[in-house]
């Protein structure tokens, strides 16, 4: 982030966040076109790890006034900007808490680089930079979270390799809604195979897709011994992704598919 982003972060978030969607529409951004693409209007819409709000402020755009958005962001530090952002778009309601497998408090980190602090890859697993700063912070399952809602259509999930327990703690949301899930799943540093998440969807019913440069391919295609986040080291660096990874991933229940899917 350069120094002009960080001026506009804080003095304007709903410019920022707008900024920082042109920049992906630009990039042809695969997230943002599959919000527009499988998100309607009046629909519930969740952001799980929204850090400061581009998919919550995409969505809140799509759902329109009829629709919500549970922004969902643990980190005190981008919460005043996703509550400024609410307060300019009344259908978001911004969740200062963590999800989990269970409710309760944990601990969230924030590596630190070059002596900055990254939000971005904030999480409530170990982190692998040699500096982080800690903050005890709430946690909620989103069946309990979300229990007054009838039915949420789309849920976005970008957790740092917490995302088994995100949906273990969803279980009754992905039975009764039966939502589309966009999710980030990183091989690297899983005590796992990603393909572990594969067959928990698999299991509920759910068809998968990888989202990648290229496009969108069958989750058979994906090998994750080729994946180039197999061959990175344990080295903490900010975005450090080779060109040509694949760590998003797209799940949908019987009867609804991807634009061409």
């Amino acid at each position: 982030m350069n120094l002009v982003e960080r001026l506009v972060d804080d003095l304007d978030p709903d410019l920022s966040v707008r900024a920082r969607a042109l920049r992906m529409r630009l990039r042809h951004d695969l997230a943002l076109r599959l919000i527009g693409a499988m998100l309607a209007p009046g629909e519930v819409a969740v952001d799980v790890g929204a850090n400061r709000g581009v998919y919550t402020h995409a969505m809140s755009a799509r759902v329109g006034r009829a629709g919500r958005v549970h922004s969902i962001e643990p980190f005190p530090g981008n919460n005043w900007r996703l509550q400024r952002l609410a307060r300019r778009r009344r259908n978001i309601t911004v969740h200062p808490l963590a999800v989990s497998k269970r409710a309760g408090t944990a601990i969230l980190r924030l590596p630190r680089y070059h002596g900055h602090r990254i939000d971005a890859p904030a999480g409530l697993e170990p982190a692998t930079a040699s500096q982080q700063d800690t903050f005890r912070v709430p946690v909620s399952t989103l069946d309990d979270l979300l229990a007054d809602e009838r039915r949420v259509s789309f849920i976005k999930c970008d957790v740092e390799r917490h995302g088994q327990q995100v949906f273990c703690g969803a279980s009754k949301i992905l039975r009764r809604s039966r939502p589309v899930v966009l999710t980030e799943l990183e091989q690297r540093h899983r005590p796992d195979d990603v393909a572990a998440m594969f067959g928990f969807f698999a299991a509920a019913r759910y068809r998968g897709w990888c989202v990648g440069p290229g496009g969108l391919r069958p989750l058979s295609d994906f090998d994750p011994a080729r994946d180039p986040m197999r061959r990175l080291d344990q080295q903490f660096v900010p975005c450090g992704r080779p060109a040509g990874d694949v760590c998003d991933f797209l799940f949908c229940p019987p009867g609804i598919g991807p634009p061409g899917g």
